[in-house]
């Protein structure tokens, strides 16, 4: 697990305690004051605690409706070992494996149940019932603290929710799967977060037959945050696992700010393409990921799903024969917005194409923009040729814009028959003379295009690399550089994007043109990825002036036009 998520369940459980402390209401001890949990919570009144104490507990436990805690005595002292020493197991009668916990309320008072610490271990229900340790219905839920491991269900592994809201916050799940789907979690006409997790090893199933996936939801609202993946979908057979499973009515996912590597995948989001109504990845980490088609493939030219995926990072991507990545997202015709943009993609070694492919005119506004492809030497075993980006029959001006490629093996973007023209304007191919094209540019220095694509160059005065003096020769990427400064000329504020290709510390400073300092827009450590800052000229004359970006010794410049 990352530092980062490490120190965060360190502060948030000492929080927890000191609320804990402050809000119990009363304690009812088991085994100490009761001999088992069923007998625990059945005497609680709202607000109480049933404190499980050490050990290992097998029962099948129904919750009656009102509020209440139920929780190890992590609670009292913040001390992680008691998570791994209060276990709760299924329980067997007559053959049949019952999960841990229900939790239904068919009352309106709709109370909340927070449970805190436990560890379920080999918690399995039998067939195709839901929910492996926890099931919550019709009532408020907090998972917190908790851990999932080997948990088994026929949908939802762990836990499934029904017309309700609940988080899991701060849990982990190992070697959880379903018979059907939804290894993790299932959901249905719900709202459910999950905050600062670790997945691990999960979504295993060994039946051929199916994909499993980790998530499943069925007009529910699915948060995922601060969250890390790892090794999920190998076990799986076939092509790997989903990350979600969607249908019909439409539902609406977020992945935010999570980690993703060493999994295996064959689509992240199952019929994503027809049965989401909104999907959001922002600020994740993908990295050495095995996947077989396309993280996000858009579906039929009748979707109406609204597509944002921006300031992401993917690298070292690649797959297993005889499945084919064809890329990161398939994008098909749509109803509704579609926004791909300051993502960094880099180092995939394999596949036909790397941020993926593009098909037809759109019906809604469609924007693949300010992406850096970088260092990447995908090679495919099968047609069409390697390439960074697809157009099938053809594109929007407009849509395929300032995007960067550099140092890339294969065409930057193929267009593919008939060929009707794709338009792929100001975007940057490693040289201000443009991509080579042997028909359109033979003089171009850049990387090469498919003949029917119709370019724009990129604007002179925003060339960021050293002049490339062999025809063909790749630039060299050194690892920060000033990408995107937008809008240029401007008269009020100006964006400056960068990019580092490892974690560095940095300086972006605005200076003139004697070279004279004039601001200060950044100066610390940063993490790898595509920033942006903002430059807001206070008293400042009109003229021209530099983004200046040093990183680890190395210098890059953006001009910019500042017009009072």
């Amino acid at each position: 697990m990352s530092k980062g998520l490490i120190t965060r369940f360190a502060v948030l459980a000492v929080v927890q305690v000191l609320a804990f402390m402050s809000a119990v209401a009363e304690l009812r001890r088991v085994p100490q004051d009761y001999s088992n949990i069923q007998a625990a919570v059945e005497s609680t009144l709202p607000g109480d605690t049933v404190l499980l104490s050490a050990g290992t507990y097998r029962e099948a436990v129904t919750v009656p409706a009102r509020d209440m805690t139920i929780a190890s005595e992590y609670v009292l002292n913040g001390d992680t070992a008691e998570i791994a020493q209060c276990i709760w197991m299924s329980t067997v009668i007559e053959g049949d494996s019952l999960r841990c916990l229900t939790i239904a309320d068919i009352l309106e008072i709709e109370p909340t149940i927070v449970i805190q610490g436990i560890r379920f271990a080999l918690a399995r229900i039998e067939g195709g019932d839901m929910g492996g340790a926890i099931l919550v219905e019709h009532c408020n839920a907090r998972v917190e603290d908790c851990r999932f491991d080997s948990c088994q269900a026929g949908s939802g592994g762990a836990v499934a929710v029904l017309s309700t809201r609940a988080e899991l916050n701060r849990c982990r799940f190992t070697y959880c799967g379903a018979g059907y789907f939804a290894g993790i979690v299932y959901a249905d006409s719900s709202h459910v977060l999950v905050d600062s997790c670790l997945v691990q090893s999960c979504a295993t199933n060994g039946d051929s037959s199916t994909v499993p996936d980790l998530f499943g939801i069925r007009t529910s609202n699915l948060t995922v945050r601060h969250t890390e993946f790892t090794e999920c979908g190998h076990g799986a057979g076939g092509s790997g696992a989903h990350f979600v499973n969607v249908w019909l009515p439409r539902d609406t996912v977020r992945i935010v700010q999570c980690e993703f590597f060493n999994n295996r995948w064959d689509n992240l989001i199952n019929w994503g393409g027809e049965f989401l109504n909104y999907l959001l990845i922002d600020s994740c980490h993908f990295h050495d990921e095995l996947l077989a088609q396309a993280l996000y493939s858009q579906g039929l030219p009748d979707c109406t799903v609204t597509l944002q995926v921006t300031d992401n990072e993917f690298e070292r991507f690649s797959y297993e024969l005889p499945y084919v990545m064809h890329g990161l997202f398939a994008l098909d015709q749509s109803h509704a917005h579609t926004l791909i943009s300051r993502n960094l993609i880099s180092e995939f070694p394999l596949g036909h194409s790397t941020l993926g492919s593009l098909f037809g005119r759109n019906f809604a506004e469609r924007e693949i923009s300010r992406n850096y492809v970088v260092n990447n030497s995908n090679w495919s075993h099968f047609g069409p040729p390697d390439k960074q980006f697809f157009f099938f029959v053809n594109a929007d001006t407009g849509e395929f814009e300032h995007n960067i490629f550099l140092n890339n093996r294969g065409y930057s973007i193929y267009q593919a028959p008939p060929w009707t023209g794709a338009h792929a304007r100001h975007n940057y191919f490693g040289h201000e003379t443009g991509p080579y094209d042997s028909v359109n540019n033979p003089g171009g220095e850049g990387d090469t295009i498919w003949w029917a694509v119709d370019y724009v160059p990129w604007e002179p005065d925003s060339d960021f690399t050293s002049p490339v003096n062999e025809r063909h020769s790749a630039p060299v990427v050194t690892n920060s550089f000033i990408g995107n400064s937008y809008p240029n000329p401007f008269n009020g504020e100006v964006t400056i994007e960068f990019v580092l290709l490892q974690d560095q510390r940095v300086d972006l400073a605005i200076v003139d043109l004697s070279g004279r300092h004039v601001a200060s827009v950044l100066s610390g450590q940063v993490r790898k990825g595509v920033h942006i800052r903002t430059w807001r000229p206070e008293h400042s004359a009109s003229g021209i002036y530099f983004a200046r970006l040093v990183a680890d010794g190395a210098v890059s410049c953006s001009k910019l036009l500042y017009l009072r």
